[in-house]
């Protein structure tokens, strides 16, 4: 028996290692919710003011961590290739479309260190819009060994065409994740995409963001 349990010990424990290695998530393809209406043109946007991004500690395109059996992290990164910013942002234009909205997602410099470097981008296309979502990504970390962290901060704002606030909301926390011995990758990605959908889905429903976009 003990033979047994150690053998099963030792193929946990190395599936745990092979699995953190070049884990990516599909963040851009979950499928958000938007309740409201409108006939207005909308861009959505993002600016990743996430500190270890600015600093070019982590590249744009990370979500967080994977840890091994050893509890070594490696890196989660977007399966698109995208920043982690435009991902967010063509979720966000997609559940819009959905719905009917003339959406469009406006993607800023990969690496801006300014968020006004993001809006004047959006701001040549002013033409083009009646409104902007903005997007605040100032905090998207999650980290896993079996059980998952996901750390967030994410701001929503509603501007007019000319750059002009309408309307703003936000979602901040530390969520406790539950996740599976036997497929950490798997789990990790279900849970960190249901989660992500939970937050936007808020955000997007907010009833000023809601009526900001008519």
């Amino acid at each position: 028996m003990r033979i047994i349990l150690r053998t099963v010990a030792v193929f946990l424990f190395y599936s745990l290692s092979a699995c953190a290695f070049n884990t990516n998530m599909s963040l851009d393809q979950t499928a958000l919710q938007f309740e409201g209406q409108t006939d207005k043109r909308v861009a959505v946007t993002a600016f990743d003011s996430r500190p270890y991004v600015l600093s070019e500690d982590k590249t744009p395109e990370w979500i967080g961590m994977q840890r091994s059996g050893y509890g070594i992290p490696f890196g989660v990164h977007t399966n698109s290739g995208n920043p982690l910013a435009q991902d967010f942002s063509k979720s966000v234009a997609t559940a819009l479309q959905r719905k009917g909205v003339r959406a469009t997602a406006v993607n800023g410099p990969r690496l801006a260190k300014e968020k006004n470097e993001v809006l004047q981008v959006v701001g040549r296309k002013q033409d083009d819009f009646d409104r902007v979502i903005l997007i605040d990504l100032n905090q998207w970390r999650s980290d896993t060994m079996t059980n998952i962290t996901l750390d967030y901060d994410i701001g929503f704002s509603v501007l007019d065409s000319k750059m002009r606030p309408l309307a703003s909301t936000k979602a901040k926390n530390s969520d406790k994740l539950d996740g599976s011995i036997w497929n950490p990758v798997g789990a990790s990605e279900e849970a960190v995409t249901n989660a992500q959908k939970k937050i936007f889905d808020n955000l997007l429903g907010d009833p000023s963001i809601v009526s900001s976009l008519r």
